[in-house]
């Protein structure tokens, strides 16, 4: 499995008898640096929620990223959060990241 060098540009060429040719290009971006990151465990209750166990415990957390997003440049972006670690706590679970 090849691991996507930043800056590099990459190409993928599709062809096939009696079909056109297919040319795909991207590069890899830089990081974005992440200038702050926040976690409220318990920042509100949504009454309507009905969790599997029938408990109608609904609450959830609040989370807050900030970065700088580089001018003149179209980007997007994709946030994966992993829980590294849980803890139960009467009825509800806090994480820690």
């Amino acid at each position: 499995m090849h691991t996507p060098i930043v800056g590099s540009k990459y190409s993928v060429i599709v062809s096939k008898e009696n079909f056109d040719t297919v040319i795909a290009q991207n590069y890899v971006p830089q990081k974005v640096k992440i200038n702050s990151f926040d976690i409220i465990p318990f920042a509100g209750k949504n009454d309507s929620y009905s969790s599997s166990d029938g408990n109608g415990f609904g609450v959830f957390s609040k989370i807050s990223i900030t970065f700088s997003d580089p001018a003149n440049t179209t980007n997007y972006y994709e946030i994966g959060l992993k829980i590294k670690e849980a803890k139960q706590f009467e009825r509800f679970i806090l994480t820690k990241i």
